[in-house]
């Protein structure tokens, strides 16, 4: 929905703004928790709600679903802002994913740059669903971002705390 959408770009633009270059991936992460996580995307910080979590282990920030005991379903790796992103930590994020086994989406980013994957649990494979610079959607007005920019803020609906609570009361 438009709604939900300028909701995301609200919360990018406010993470734009608290992301310092050379701010700590710690400084970022909390910024990215509140803004993304529970303002746009409605995860709770109450266990048992469908709930966002800070480093579990290494994992940065992982959010759970309702179930008892809950689940992980989505795991965000952080990187400090001046961190460029590379294959590596790629290959750190299937790492964790693997470890966690049930969740579905994995996410990248260093407070500059988005990536969102899907994650193949059976196969063990990352696919990169969509990615933008926060930067330039940060930058840009709601009514003039492009396209490609609205989708890839469109994609991050999938992980919206709604789709992951309340699975058994679904019609």
């Amino acid at each position: 929905s438009a709604t939900a959408l300028e909701d995301l770009h609200d919360a990018f633009v406010t993470i734009h703004e608290e992301v310092r270059q050379e701010g700590s991936e710690f400084d970022f992460r909390y910024s990215l928790v509140d803004h993304l996580f529970t303002d746009a995307l409605g995860w709770s910080r109450t266990v048992g709600d469908g709930h966002v979590n800070f480093e579990d282990e290494r994992k940065d920030v992982l959010c759970y679903d309702d179930s008892d005991p809950p689940f992980p379903v989505i795991v965000c790796e952080t990187k400090r802002p001046s961190h460029d992103l590379g294959l590596d930590d790629v290959e750190q994020l299937k790492t964790y994913m693997n470890g966690v086994g049930s969740a579905d989406y994995g996410i990248l980013t260093n407070g500059h740059e988005f990536r969102l994957y899907d994650y193949d649990g059976n196969n063990r494979e990352l696919s990169v669903i969509d990615g933008f610079e926060i930067d330039t959607v940060a930058e840009a007005d709601f009514e003039a971002l492009s396209g490609s920019q609205r989708t890839a803020l469109d994609e991050l609906e999938r992980l919206h705390h709604n789709r992951f609570v309340d699975l058994g009361d679904a019609e």
